[in-house]
């Protein structure tokens, strides 16, 4: 049986790539959610151990706060940082996938969409430079760790059908960028926004709790 790792953000677009994946028979599943600083990780963390419960499976939790709280004491701005670590994933899919190469699992699963590639326009060129490092340093005796990107021609639209159809419970994701009432998104920051526009697209109800609107 084939092993895979799979990072669970706690949002909606990883949720729809767990359970999609859930019904892919003949695979070994581990979750792996990564703590990069930013503000909303506990409620991202609740939301992933969530799915991950749900899915019956393990969530293994990286934690990167500790790299950004010793560039803080070094007089590095917290707030850039984590907005380093928000809007540039390079650094944390690095992590994942070294550890999923360290447990000797064959495939790194991740929820990159079109979407993503707006904002984040080098990702995929990144993301196979570093399945060739990793490869280059893998222990004899291991078959290799593949790079997986099955949402990665899919609109965040469609990904919301693709998971709304499996079954995820979209309405637990949390995609906040701000902190405000517990439970409540805050309605207005772009992560709210993103959200909205792909549930109202795809044809979803949303029932994402919302502070305005």
């Amino acid at each position: 049986m084939a092993k895979a790792l799979i990072t669970l953000s706690g949002g909606p677009d990883s949720a729809s790539l767990a359970y999609v994946l859930h019904k892919e028979p003949g695979i070994e599943k581990k979750f792996c959610f990564i703590n990069y600083g930013h503000p909303a990780r506990y409620q991202e963390l609740a939301a992933a151990q969530r799915i991950a419960n749900d899915l019956e499976s393990e969530l293994l939790v990286i934690e990167m706060q500790g790299l950004y709280d010793s560039f803080v004491s070094k007089g590095i701005d917290a707030g850039a940082l984590r907005m380093a670590g928000s809007t540039n994933p390079h650094m944390p899919m690095m992590a994942a996938s070294t550890l999923a190469a360290a447990l000797e699992i064959e495939r790194f699963i991740v929820a990159v969409h079109q979407g993503d590639l707006e904002i984040y326009p080098g990702t995929v060129d990144v993301l196979r430079l570093q399945e060739q490092l990793i490869r280059r340093v893998e222990r004899p005796g291991f078959a290799g760790l593949t790079y997986e990107l099955p949402f990665l021609k899919l609109t965040k639209d469609q990904v919301f059908a693709r998971g709304h159809e499996a079954g995820a419970p979209l309405h637990i994701t949390w995609s906040c960028y701000e902190i405000g009432s517990p439970g409540l998104h805050c309605g207005s920051c772009n992560g709210c926004h993103r959200r909205r526009n792909a549930f109202k697209t795809a044809g979803i109800p949303d029932r994402t709790r919302y502070a305005e609107g």
